[in-house]
């Protein structure tokens, strides 16, 4: 990615530009779009730039740092200013929120929030820290999906992971939203040497959970998702693979969740039923982790899996920060220690730790405040 520097408005204006033509190369879903004087005086008339064209999409491409300190240092001095007056030209029918504001500086501040024990040079939304787990013993593999990153081809990742002399044998699975939707299918294979799997805040029914709920299309969702985190690290982009594939290959390589999702209505069409599996030829023992946006899915899972030894956990805060909670840590460290190591201090391979472990909500305690939601009582199950 080309990085914009804070530093001069030369520097700026020809990162800009030249992130404005890389984006432009990888999707027609970018448009440019081209300031007049009064309008650069409107959007940029506080800081040092002018700018006389930018790109948008709603897609977090639109500013793109080479370090994150030079993100912060930015946006400490200028984001104030431009986000203000970032809504007076963006589209908004092409454009899911405002990017600047809600996308990446959302991303910069979410980071920040993290449990600083969990940021490292390998830091990744979603999924385990590195930095952390290989300190306590474990090694993280985290795979481009065929298609996507550096991956072309096919990679089997499971027998790999189980062959290494770096391993015992035995894979745990671990990871939020699509890297937790993923488990329960993989499970259902289940593979040579998956041991136990944690899905945290994971869908466990394509068409119910993610697609069409209650029949209706989550169109907003999917688009936002597909435009972020596939098309945007789609094998083949211009400088970040073994070779760079044109437009048009590009877009050939793609099957599009939006125009699937959108042509097919019914649960058992078949590009809905081609994705079932059987929940109950799950049989690894599982922990789940459920809150919100996957909270059916979570549900679900548990109750279907056809697991001897499964445990379900209720959460609070956000979708994606108490993954990273130092308590939330500690309990996913203790089950991969017990079926991974054989170091059970909890009770998870004999079944006495407790099934579910729920919240009792109960008065307002505000909006986005993590400290607070943990004073929420808590209650056990084990029936």
């Amino acid at each position: 990615m080309v990085g914009l520097s804070p530093l001069s408005p030369s520097s700026f204006l020809q990162k800009w530009s030249e992130q404005a033509a890389f984006c432009r190369s990888i999707c027609d879903r970018y448009q440019t779009i081209h300031l007049d004087a009064p309008k650069i005086e409107q959007i940029f008339g506080h800081t040092q730039f002018t700018p006389n064209a930018v790109v948008t999409s709603g897609g977090y491409e639109d500013f793109v740092f080479g370090t994150r300190a030079e993100a912060q240092a930015f946006f400490d001095q200028y984001g104030s200013a431009i986000r203000a007056s970032y809504d007076r030209f963006v589209d908004p029918e092409r454009s899911f929120g405002y990017a600047f504001d809600n996308v990446l500086h959302f991303a910069i501040n979410s980071y920040n929030e993290v449990n600083p024990e969990h940021h490292s040079d390998h830091s990744a939304w979603e999924t385990p820290d590195p930095g952390f787990w290989t300190k306590h013993g474990y090694t993280v593999v985290r795979a481009d999906k065929r298609g996507l990153g550096q991956s072309p081809s096919v990679l089997d990742t499971m027998s790999r992971g189980t062959s290494e002399a770096f391993s015992n044998g035995k894979v745990g699975l671990l990871g939020i939203s699509y890297y937790a939707g993923s488990q329960w299918r993989v499970a259902a294979r289940q593979p040579k040497g998956l041991a136990c799997i944690i899905p945290w805040e994971g869908m466990s029914d394509y068409y119910r959970d993610r697609c069409r709920h209650g029949g209706t299309l989550s169109n907003a969702f999917i688009k936002f998702w597909w435009d972020r985190q596939v098309v945007s690290n789609q094998y083949g982009l211009a400088g970040r693979a073994a070779r760079d594939l044109s437009e048009e290959e590009l877009v050939a390589n793609r099957n599009d969740q939006n125009i699937d999702n959108l042509k097919n209505r019914f649960r058992d069409d078949p590009y809905y039923s081609s994705k079932e599996y059987n929940m109950e030829a799950i049989k690894v023992p599982l922990l789940g982790g459920g809150i919100l946006l996957h909270l059916s899915g979570n549900v679900m899972g548990y109750l279907n899996a056809g697991s001897n030894l499964k445990y379900l956990r209720f959460i609070t805060g956000r979708h994606d920060l108490p993954f990273y909670y130092k308590e939330k840590v500690e309990v996913q460290k203790s089950f991969l220690d017990a079926f991974l190591k054989g170091e059970d201090k909890a009770g998870w391979s004999t079944g006495e730790a407790p099934k579910v472990d729920f919240l009792l909500r109960k008065g307002n305690v505000g909006f986005n405040n993590a400290e607070a939601e943990k004073t929420y009582g808590r209650q056990v199950e084990n029936e």
